[in-house]
């Protein structure tokens, strides 16, 4: 496939009468953007508000985030499948990115027991989910993207699964109306993605593990996991061609793990490595939350036949920690390796828990090869900002300093097996 990137990157948005990108800025008309979604009878609340690069700002709530892509010309869609929206193939043609902006949707959860919605606070403490756009807390990404806070809040009386919906339609409604405005204009720069393979470079895969919800929630339709073409039921494993990841063919948030790093991170790397250092012959994504060891051991062996018949000569493998999901990624490393595929893991480490837990849960001598991207850990204290950006009415500490988190299960700041933020390693 051949794919054509064309990056539309935007430096400022602001509130206007229309909306329309021109020479990097958005102007966002808020009231029609939001005209769709606040007239469905399951938003109690719909509201935008714009997170800048180097403000005093802190935001709370989040539950996905993704960059707005549209596909220029034919029938194809980004982000396919999802919500009812087409399932051609996509990877292939033009699309138009807008580059330094997100999506990024703030909800708060209605069920703290289900997966797929997470919570910006925990009872009695100031520990949760929070993105700073300044200062020592400006760790991730999204510190210097223009960000564009969706805030939604489902009816009150509704399920997870169907509060998910709500604000996952709301955060693609937006994303199609915002990547709309850049139709006509001239792109900042085009990326020319040709994915033919060179002869004589190693073949290379991406396998990355992705959380289906169907054993916890008992459903297979239920949109709390990453989809694939908008399925997120627990299937044999999927090949995508890379260009068709960055079109947004995986979409979907599972608790902390966000859209985003699929289509702007490891995949986006080795496309633009493609024909020079290695051959990318394609993405396999692995479902995970398997129930029965053989269930798991089926599930890496087709993973890793699958491999082998595309000619794999190595792989780069990420899971979605932690339990029974890195289990899963752990036998498909184990599966590729005895088939002679060479696997790099890149994972997070567990929180060392005062200095007795291991780095991984669990150790196997066909994990040859690991790149940690640390605990989750990071120096804070990140200071007190002077404003705040959430759903319904925030919490008056997520104003103050907020203590280093520790770990995953400090804070749960990031999630990053992929290694996209600067969060630096701290020591046990």
């Amino acid at each position: 496939m051949r794919l054509e990137l064309a990056n539309y990157y935007t430096h400022e948005a602001r509130f206007g009468g229309q909306t329309i990108w021109r020479d990097g800025v958005l102007e966002i008309n808020e009231d029609e953007v939001l005209a769709s979604i606040r007239a469905n009878p399951l938003v109690e609340s719909a509201d935008i508000e714009i997170a800048r690069p180097g403000e005093s700002t802190r935001i709370v709530n989040v539950r996905d985030i993704i960059e707005p892509r549209v596909k220029v010309g034919g029938t194809a869609v980004a982000y396919p499948g999802i919500h009812g929206r087409p399932v051609g193939t996509v990877g292939d043609g033009r699309t138009n990115r807008m580059g330094g902006l997100t999506v990024l949707t703030c909800a708060v959860e209605h069920d703290r027991a289900d997966y797929g919605l997470i919570s910006s606070v925990q009872e009695g403490t100031a520990y949760g989910d929070f993105i700073d756009m300044s200062g020592p807390g400006a760790i991730s990404p999204f510190a210097s993207t223009v960000n564009i806070c969706v805030k939604v809040q489902p009816a009150s009386y509704l399920d997870s699964d169907p509060a998910n919906s709500v604000v996952q339609q709301a955060m693609l409604s937006v994303s199609d109306q915002l990547a709309a405005a850049t139709l006509g204009q001239e792109p900042t720069e085009v990326e020319v993605l040709d994915m033919e393979p060179k002869p004589g470079l190693p073949n290379i895969l991406y396998i990355h593990s992705i959380v289906s919800p169907e054993a916890t929630t008992n459903d297979p339709e239920s949109t709390l996991g990453t989809a694939v073409y908008g399925i997120t039921r627990l299937t044999q494993p999927w090949f995508l061609h890379p260009t068709e990841m960055l079109d947004g063919a995986a979409c979907g948030n599972f608790m902390r793990w966000l859209t985003w790093p699929l289509t702007n991170s490891i995949v986006l790397d080795m496309c633009r490595r493609h024909g020079k250092d290695f051959n990318f012959i394609g993405c396999i994504m692995v479902r995970t939350m398997w129930e029965e060891q053989r269930q798991k051991e089926l599930m890496a062996n087709r993973a890793a036949l699958m491999a082998t018949t595309l000619g794999a000569d190595g792989a780069i493998v990420t899971p979605t920690l932690r339990g029974q999901r890195f289990l899963d990624t752990i036998s498909v490393v184990e599966a590729c390796e005895r088939a002679g595929v060479k696997t790099v893991l890149i994972t997070e480490e567990e929180d060392d828990e005062d200095g007795t837990a291991p780095p991984l849960l669990v150790s196997s001598s066909d994990v040859v090869a690991v790149v940690s991207t640390g605990d989750g850990g990071a120096p804070g204290p990140f200071p007190a900002v002077s404003h705040v950006i959430g759903i319904g009415e925030v919490a008056q500490h997520w104003f103050q300093e907020q203590a280093p988190p520790h770990g995953r299960y400090g804070t749960s700041h990031l999630n990053d097996v992929t290694g996209f933020s600067t969060l630096s390693c701290v020591d046990y």
